[in-house]
């Protein structure tokens, strides 16, 4: 079932420490840079040892969020993370598994200091729902984000929003006592025609993905969960200019691996990696883009 509406529209960016390359907003690359000198990148990391690795990326002089991912499996929390020192630094602050309380507090704190949200994700660790944050200092244009949404509460603000302008920027999932929840992020950046689903099956992705392809989209954000009916995805494709841009999903951890060192090699920056569990084991989607 797609829970989210085809659309066409304009633009923004959301979620929380993981990202990177040229199509994204608030990103300006110096030039001779490439992904193997600039990008720096963890997948899989157990709950417990994500603070050590986060700290030693942000320790790195220029370095800077831009993209985390949290997922479960099998009750124990695991993070994706991507960080670059080459982007244009603006001043910034990460902040990861923030209760709802906690999340509004922040938000409240660096919306008044001038900070955008950047991105948002939600996920799951004690089997209660969680945040992460990225929030940068920047112009940007109008945005707006939603946390802890039913469907029917997601599907109102999702065609609200349209209706004003907004596009959505990241649309993150966690199913919850029985319960699907939406946490989503939006902006009015202009990025050319776009659409958004959500409860994609893996079939139902593939099919979207190969025919905006062929129309001359790309992938802009994919979040892998898991629901009573297995997995599903949530997606935004759009024509915000890229030169050229490879997906996957469905990968093991070491097949995500082999692809993340070919393609870094090949000169494409990881933009996203999304992990989820699938039959008890962690599996990931991800996409690069030159």
């Amino acid at each position: 079932m797609n829970f989210l509406k085809p659309v066409v529209s304009a633009s923004m960016l959301l979620t929380t420490l993981l990202t990177g390359s040229a199509m994204f907003a608030n990103k300006t690359m110096a030039t001779g840079n490439t992904p193997a000198t600039c990008q720096y990148s963890s997948y899989n990391i157990a709950e417990s040892q994500y603070q050590s690795v986060y700290n030693n990326y942000a320790n790195i002089s220029g370095n800077r969020p831009l993209w985390v991912d949290g997922y479960d499996v099998k009750g124990k929390t695991y993070y994706n993370v991507i960080f670059n020192k080459c982007y244009t630094n603006y001043p910034w602050v990460a902040k990861h598994k923030l209760d709802a309380t906690q999340y509004q507090q922040t938000y409240n704190q660096y919306q008044a200091q001038g900070y955008r949200l950047y991105q948002l994700d939600s996920y799951l660790s004690g089997g209660k729902i969680y945040y992460s944050v990225i929030y940068v200092k920047d112009s940007g244009p109008a945005w707006k984000a939603y946390t802890n949404q039913t469907v029917t509460q997601f599907q109102s603000t999702f065609d609200s929003l349209k209706n004003q302008g907004y596009r959505p920027v990241n649309i993150s999932v966690v199913k919850y006592n029985g319960t699907v929840y939406y946490t989503s992020l939006y902006d009015k950046k202009s990025v050319g025609t776009w659409y958004a689903y959500g409860g994609l099956t893996a079939t139902q992705y593939k099919q979207y993905n190969d025919q905006y392809k062929a129309a001359g989209l790309h992938l802009a954000y994919l979040n892998g969960y898991k629901d009573s009916q297995g997995t599903k995805f949530a997606a935004i494709w759009n024509k915000e200019p890229v030169t050229a841009w490879y997906s996957a999903y469905g990968l093991k951890a070491t097949q995500y691996k082999t692809k993340y060192d070919s393609y870094t090699a090949s000169g494409y920056y990881t933009n996203l990696v999304t992990g989820y569990e699938q039959n008890g084991k962690a599996y990931f989607g991800a996409l690069w883009t030159k």
